[in-house]
């Protein structure tokens, strides 16, 4: 056995114990040229456990003192916008509250006044939009007033009122997969309602050092500064303060005269944000937080009160492992909107960490055995594929037994051996999980398709199919390819890449007669075979929570194939789900569920051999009509069937059964 060496273990246990977030901060100066505050003089604005506080704005109204600011969840990796009173010695008079929550992720609140009103101006690039909002009754209600630029990847848009025009900065992307740190664009109106012209210079600006905003421009002793964020260590790792020299519609020039450092706290990584108003200022931090005993995080309606109903869910992975993100936290927010307490147990990813598989499984093992002391305490506890690796049957007798209410959700026949090689660690996590004991002793087992429940049934026969959902408000069609080639895509695990190694040289042969690009967006290439010699564009994008959905909305035609086996009949068509959640055509291995999903001619094609994805695809390839014809049908299937809309009910459902 080759021992561990020394980084290995201080590297993994730094990862496994402790996660980044970002903080805020106040402080109060009068200093006129220096442009930020003693470090003693800070004042730490703590988030809870399981969130980022980031991106503060400082309004000041009536004598009365706002800071608002994105919250992000780890649950649920989204942002929302939250505001609280600050007191005068700079502390939360309230409870944050939440002024804007979106389907979409939400940051940077960037807020003015015009015509004595309110508006917000926030980060929406997730919905490829700038957008205008109002402030109905400041600072708690905001509607939606305008939208201002459509088709923009626009990041941390900035504005300011000079010289009778009204001027928004932002970093532009070409897609969100691009990672623009190094640029800055400009936009001018004569009103925040637009129309919004661009910048004859814009890019205005290219330096990493000095670029992205940071914060909305501010004013002292006549002139006006502009943060802007220094990448050029990390994101957001510092900020620069430029001095604008000249802005007019067709010229700009400005002057980098400081830079603030995350050194105003002990152990913070980085620092992206500042706001001023007056001689009170407002910032964030970047810090890193232990994780445990973090063994969850909680949710508790606000409305709640006396006996609530009181779910937990134990899943098999982290917040990023796919089952977990879309097969329990979608039901986490459903039901905690529908009055229940809500927990969701996870557990630590440790597929990327270099350690030996053994402590792998040790580490799940001991935060899981924590995270059971409570089980007994919940109306209905919902239990996702497996418990823990070690000693399964052992915590089913002292945790669960026959006097729990749980549910045993699976939708992957891990029951079978998978037809992948699978790290020898997960080979033996897949073998201990126990999934027909944890059947056998369940008040009700939830399978995602037929082929499913057919083997559970022989088990338990308090059985139930229900789909993996999906959130219809996030994918939502917008096909941003561009015109003078077409994408055909694949998402998936890296478990999962060889299934594409049969459609490549197809792929290949059809880009003889078409402009073509294939997109592979997984973890990494592991087991992918790209032809050195080919035809069409290759095209990897490794797979981002924030940025998965416009990647895939980048595809004109999606593509699932599978093995004509066990494993394969098994799996619930997740990936065709999101093609056709974006209103994209697919073409599927015509086995298990893909035959009840995809209604072959009508949303999408069935392939069996070789021959039919060549003739299936050349069809589509050559006939936009058709896609776009396909395309909205098999939206509309997603929506009857599929979205978390349609399923939540029948999963609450399934939930008050067991109460």
């Amino acid at each position: 056995m080759m021992p561990v060496g020394h980084n290995g273990i201080a590297g993994f246990l730094k990862a496994r114990l402790f996660y980044e977030q970002w903080i805020l901060a106040v402080a109060r100066h009068d200093s006129k040229t220096d442009f930020f505050p003693a470090p003693e003089d800070v004042k730490i604005i703590e988030p809870p456990s399981g969130y980022s506080w980031a991106d503060p704005f400082l309004v000041n109204e009536k004598g009365r003192k706002y800071i608002f600011f994105e919250e992000y969840n780890f649950l649920n990796p989204k942002g929302a916008i939250r505001v609280a009173e600050l007191s005068d010695s700079s502390t939360l008079v309230n409870s944050p509250t939440t002024v804007l929550d979106e389907p979409f992720h939400v940051s940077y609140p960037c807020i003015f006044k015009w015509n004595d009103r309110y508006y917000m101006i926030p980060e929406t690039m997730a919905r490829h939009q700038i957008r205008l909002y109002r402030a109905d009754l400041f600072p708690h209600k905001w509607t939606l007033e305008k939208i201002l630029v459509e088709d923009i990847f626009a990041a941390d848009p900035s504005v300011l009122n000079f010289g009778g025009l009204w001027w928004l900065f932002a970093s532009i992307r070409k897609n969100s997969a691009q990672i623009n740190n190094e640029t800055v664009d400009l936009f001018y109106s004569e009103t925040p309602l637009g129309p919004w012209k661009i910048h004859a210079k814009s890019p205005i600006k290219k330096d990493i050092f000095s670029s992205r905003p940071a914060g909305r421009p501010f004013e002292r002793e006549g002139a006006w500064y502009r943060p802007a964020q220094d990448c050029s260590r990390r994101y957001g790792f510092a900020i620069s303060i430029n001095r604008i020299d000249i802005v007019n519609p067709k010229e700009y020039k400005e002057t980098l005269i400081s830079r603030i450092y995350p050194n105003w706290k002990k152990g913070l990584l980085a620092t992206h944000t500042l706001n001023q108003n007056g001689n009170l200022s407002v910032f964030d931090g970047l810090r890193r937080s232990f994780k445990y005993p973090i063994r969850h995080i909680r949710n508790f309606p606000a409305s709640a009160k006396g006996m609530e109903r009181k779910i937990a869910f134990y899943a098999i992975g982290s917040n990023i492992t796919p089952s977990t993100r879309f097969r329990v936290l979608p039901y986490v927010t459903f039901l905690k909107n529908k009055g229940w307490r809500v927990d969701a147990y996870l557990l630590p990813n440790l597929i990327d960490t270099k350690i030996l598989g053994f402590l792998k499984l040790f580490w799940i093992a001991i935060v899981r055995y924590f995270q059971l002391l409570k089980a007994n305490q919940y109306d209905v506890v919902v239990v996702q594929k497996g418990l823990t690796p070690w000693r399964s049957k052992w915590i089913l007798n002292n945790f669960f037994a026959k006097k729990l209410h749980y549910i045993y959700d699976f939708d992957d026949a891990i029951y079978h051996e998978p037809p992948i090689v699978l790290p020898r660690a997960f080979d033996k996590l897949q073998e201990l999980q126990a999934p027909d004991l944890l059947m056998k002793n369940a008040s009700c087992v939830i399978a995602g398709n037929e082929y499913l429940v057919q083997y559970a049934q022989k088990i338990n026969n308090r059985c139930r199919i229900l789909p993996t959902p999906i959130d219809t408000s996030e994918y939502f069609p917008f096909h941003c390819h561009e015109n003078d080639r077409l994408i055909i895509g694949w998402t998936g695990t890296a478990g999962t890449n060889c299934y594409v190694n049969r459609i490549l040289p197809i792929i290949d042969e059809l880009s003889m007669k078409h402009k073509l690009c294939f997109l592979l967006m997984s973890e990494d290439l592991r087991d992918v075979y790209v032809p050195k010699r080919r035809h069409f564009e290759f095209q990897f994008v490794k797979w981002d929570p924030e940025t998965s959905v416009s990647n895939l909305q980048q595809v004109s035609i999606g593509i699932m194939p599978l093995p004509d086996d066990e494993w394969g009949k098994g799996k619930c068509s997740f990936k065709a789900i999101q093609f056709m959640a974006l209103g994209t055509p697919v073409v599927v291995t015509p086995i298990g569920m893909n035959r009840e999903l995809v209604r072959h001619g009508e949303n999408g094609f069935w392939a069996e051999t070789d021959k039919d994805w060549l003739d299936t695809l050349e069809i589509l390839i050559g006939n936009e009509p058709l896609r776009k014809k396909m395309g909205t049908a098999a939206r509309q299937t997603i929506l009857d069937k599929y979205s978390v809309h349609q399923c939540g009910p029948i999963f609450e459902a399934f939930c008050m059964d067991r109460c």
